[in-house]
C-alpha cells in the first residue's frame, strides 16, 4: 500500500476537520449563534487565541479544499485520456498523464500501462 493512494481520503477528512473548526470559530466570533453554545460546542475557552485559531481554520480550509479539487481535476483529466480517449490522444497527452499517474499513485500507473499495452503506446 502506497500512501498516495489514500492522499484524497486524508486531504477530504483534514477539510472536514478544518472546515468544522471553521465554523465553531467563525459562530464565536462573528455570528454568536447561541443554539451551537448550548451544545458546548464552543472555542470561547481558548480566549484570545480563537482569531489566530479562525484565520488558521480559514487558511487550512483553502488549502486542502485546493488540493483535493487539484487531486479530482487530475483524476478526471486522466479518465478522460485513458479510459475515454483514443490511441491519438494518449499519445499527444502522454507526459502529462505519466505525471498525474506518478501523483496519483500506483493504481494510476497500471492503468496507464494497461492502456499503454492496449494501443501499443511507449
Amino acid at each position: 500500500m502506497d500512501i498516495r493512494e489514500f492522499k484524497p481520503i486524508i486531504l477530504l477528512l483534514l477539510l472536514a476537520v478544518a472546515v468544522v473548526v471553521l465554523v465553531l470559530s467563525g459562530n464565536d466570533l462573528i455570528f454568536g449563534n447561541t443554539s451551537l453554545v448550548g451544545f458546548g460546542l464552543t472555542l470561547t475557552s481558548t480566549g484570545n487565541w480563537e482569531y489566530w485559531i479562525f484565520t488558521g481554520s480559514f487558511i487550512f480550509s483553502v488549502l486542502f479544499g485546493y488540493m483535493f479539487y487539484s487531486i479530482a481535476r487530475d483524476a478526471r483529466k486522466f479518465y478522460t485520456i485513458v479510459e475515454k480517449g483514443t490511441k491519438l490522444s494518449l499519445t499527444k497527452n502522454l507526459k502529462d498523464v505519466q505525471k498525474i499517474a506518478k501523483r496519483l499513485g500506483p493504481a494510476y500507473e497500471e492503468k496507464l500501462a494497461e492502456a499503454s499495452k492496449k494501443w501499443n503506446v511507449r
